[in-house]
């Protein structure tokens, strides 16, 4: 966990908020000054609690996990706190939200912070991901944004800066990777049932649901862009630096055939090897690899020639709303 070092108080006309997102692979924390048509990302703090493991067999959330879960929110809370957050607001995605015992998750949590928990839709967090995504970014014209998290990926159409269709798929990270057992050192058939496994998702639903809104008629789309912890790592990848720096990462390019080069170095590589690849960080050398594959199938069906890496996303566009409780 990093120290936190108390930032100076923002300006009248900004408010200090802070937003804890509890995701399917990992805990995250973002505290920010928000004020009209700007937000001031001010701490960042992440830990891998995996509430997704052992979770797709039995649908229950693993004891372990929510226990991880609730001691990582807890100091999460005691940070945002520290640095003076006005509001503090808990969101919980795709595990919390097919768990059958979700309750019990949130029953834990809010027994150990005095905050509540929300639990939002597919689509809540499909439309975040977009106005978080295309916050400081060129409004005019087409625009596809992809969020690829530990239990599902949201993918979202939209035009001038408005979503136009919002999708979210039960196809993430953890899920591909309990679903499929991925072993450290992956056999060449591991990547095919992957990229097979993706490509019946993409072509059963993502085909379907956005064929008709202009991905593959009447606007030319040139770039993909990717939000969420994946699309952060593949931007890290890319600078080669394990050090996660905002500066470094948004806005990062690649094209199509740079994150295929990536899949077939990285599947082809064991667990050991991976966690010391140039700008991978080390707890992400699972995950990354079907991460990967989701981004190089929606590329290449899609026919998108790059993807642009943003660091902003659901918890950016949280940030810039009042929250639940009071500011």
């Amino acid at each position: 966990m990093k120290p936190v070092v108390k930032a100076p108080s923002p300006p009248h006309a900004t408010i200090r908020r802070a937003v804890i997102d509890i995701g399917t692979n990992s805990v995250k924390l973002l505290v920010g000054d928000a004020g009209p048509g700007s937000i001031l990302p001010i701490h960042e703090e992440s830990e891998q609690t995996r509430l997704g493991a052992g979770f797709y067999q039995t649908r229950t959330i693993q004891p372990d996990s929510i226990r991880k879960t609730v001691a990582a929110i807890a100091r999460f809370w005691q940070s945002a706190g520290a640095l003076e957050a006005k509001s503090i607001r808990m969101i919980a995605t795709s595990a919390a939200r097919d768990a059958l015992n979700a309750q019990e998750l949130v029953s834990a949590i809010e027994n150990s912070v005095p905050g509540r928990v929300e639990i939002i839709s597919g689509e809540e967090e499909a439309r975040w991901a977009y106005v978080g995504a295309m916050h400081g970014q060129n409004q005019t014209g087409v625009s596809f944004v992809v969020d690829v998290g530990g239990g599902s990926t949201e993918v979202i159409f939209g035009v001038d800066g408005k979503p136009l269709s919002h999708k979210s798929y039960a196809l993430g990270t953890v899920r591909i990777l309990e679903q499929l057992q991925i072993a450290d050192a992956p056999a060449p058939s591991a990547l095919d049932a992957c990229r097979a496994l993706v490509q019946e998702t993409i072509q059963n639903n993502v085909k379907r649901d956005f064929g008709n809104s202009g991905v593959s008629t009447g606007h030319q789309i040139n770039q993909l862009m990717a939000t969420g912890g994946s699309a952060a790592v593949i931007g890290m990848i890319k600078n080669g630096s394990t050090e996660y720096d905002r500066t470094l990462i948004d806005n990062r390019e690649l094209s199509t055939g740079d994150v295929t080069r990536y899949v077939e170095i990285l599947w082809a590589m064991p667990m050991q090897q991976r966690q010391t690849f140039p700008g991978l960080p080390p707890n992400r050398a699972d995950v990354i690899l079907p991460g990967l594959v989701i981004y190089e199938m929606l590329l290449k069906n899609l026919g998108i020639p790059k993807l642009k890496v943003t660091t902003r996303g659901v918890r950016f566009a949280l940030l810039g709303e009042p929250s639940q409780g009071t500011d």
